[in-house]
């Protein structure tokens, strides 16, 4: 699974860090796209439900619960949602995370799937390479280019035109399997070959991988301790300083954390993509004005640390947002509701990471992305509030008092 992160931001970059201009941005609660309906330009959608029926003549990069794709979509797909059906066409890649995930229908280029349950099924074709990180994988589809990836349990009854090299716990090749290359798979188990299979080039079972621990994480409750404290010692750092914006990011990310999420993917899109503009601009006035050059340096700088603080500050939030949760069904002051909602979120985070290393790396990814996303509902409520004119009060002077005789 340690693969899949680095793919998933590498497909991020390229296949999003383009020009929007006629982009269609969208956060209903729900969404349908019609079968008679065409977005002529990409669309960006966050919400519960998402179906397309229709065409979408650009990218579709959504967040979430359930994401149906029946129709078409003529660029990439870029998701993460509880569900995601990809039973129609996309023309480009499909990078996709969910806790179930099912292709049904055919897919141009790659698709890169992080999923617990991954299907793809009989008919279904993807292009070129699968890249796949689940606990389980059945590929009864056609894939026509490698299939590499971190699965629990791999089934395939399909064909893949190219090699397939994973790592998994159990591998099971069924009657109608079909492989143009090698079958290359690290696991402890042999793998399960049927005799009418046909596999084109060699069969080779490798020793699987054997991750460098640190040795705190051998004892995960010291790992705990330590995330708690850090944690509480940033937090309680801003609620001394700090404690009303605190209050509103949290607040954001516990009343609104759908579309805090889907805006936060919106804003780290931007800001890779600004960071990618300022370096061709900074690399071709290095070439053709070298003394301007140099002016691009200060705001990719900038950049980059804002992204580093509020990464870091991102998991302060979340836990914000979980005590404040807590505290609205239990008489709590704000230290300790967000003391109770620090030590939730450690403990989600170190059990994730003591799972894999991978799905502990989403849990922080994820949290950066909710970050960023109530920061920015944050930044508009502040401007809206700023920009709501005072009324200035008349005060109006009665007659003077009478004096008494």
């Amino acid at each position: 699974m340690a693969l899949l992160l680095p793919l998933l931001g590498i497909g991020l970059v390229l296949a999003f860090a383009r020009p929007v201009l006629g982009a269609e941005f969208s956060a209903d609660e729900t969404r349908t796209i019609g079968a008679d309906e065409t977005i002529d330009g990409s669309l960006y959608f966050a919400g519960q439900t998402l179906v397309v029926n229709g065409t979408i003549n650009g990218d579709l990069l959504a967040a979430a619960s359930q994401i149906v794709i029946n129709g078409h979509v003529n660029g990439s797909v870029m998701g993460a949602a509880r569900s995601i059906e990809l039973n129609g066409e996309v023309g480009g890649a499909a990078r996709v995370a969910a806790q179930t995930v099912t292709v049904g229908g055919s897919i141009g280029k790659e698709l890169v799937v992080f999923a617990s349950d991954a299907v793809v099924s009989p008919g279904a074709t993807i292009g070129d390479g699968l890249t796949a990180a689940a606990a389980t994988l059945s590929m009864d589809g056609t894939v026509g280019g490698d299939l590499t990836g971190d699965v629990g349990a791999l089934t395939m009854t399909g064909q893949v035109d190219g090699t397939v090299d994973v790592e998994a716990s159990t591998v099971n090749v069924g009657p109608a399997g079909r492989i143009s290359g090698d079958l290359r798979y690290r696991s402890n188990k042999e793998a399960q070959v049927a005799p009418t299979a046909q596999i084109g080039g060699r069969t080779e079972r490798l020793a699987p991988q054997v991750e460098q621990r640190n040795p705190l994480d051998e004892n995960p409750f010291l790992n705990l301790l330590g995330l708690w404290v850090g944690l509480l010692v940033l937090g309680y750092l801003i609620l001394l300083v700090r404690p009303a914006h605190l209050a509103s990011v949290g607040n954001e990310i516990r009343t609104r954390p759908v579309p805090s999420l889907g805006v936060g993917i919106l804003v780290w899109i931007g800001q890779i993509a600004a960071l990618i503009a300022l370096f061709v601009l900074a690399i071709l006035f290095g070439i053709v004005l070298p003394q301007v050059g140099g002016a691009f340096v200060a705001p990719i700088i900038v950049l980059v640390l804002i992204a580093i603080v509020v990464a870091l500050l991102a998991q302060v939030y979340v836990a914000e947002g979980i005590g404040q949760a807590i505290a609205s069904r239990a008489d709590l002051s704000p230290w300790l509701a967000y003391a109770a909602g620090a030590l939730i979120w450690a403990v989600l985070l170190g059990l994730a990471s003591f799972v894999h290393g991978a799905l502990g790396a989403l849990l922080y990814f994820i949290a950066w992305f909710l970050a960023l996303g109530a920061l920015a509902f944050h930044v508009m409520q502040r401007r809206r509030a700023e920009a709501v004119p005072v009324e200035p009060v008349t005060v109006v002077e009665g007659p003077p008092p009478a004096q008494a005789g």
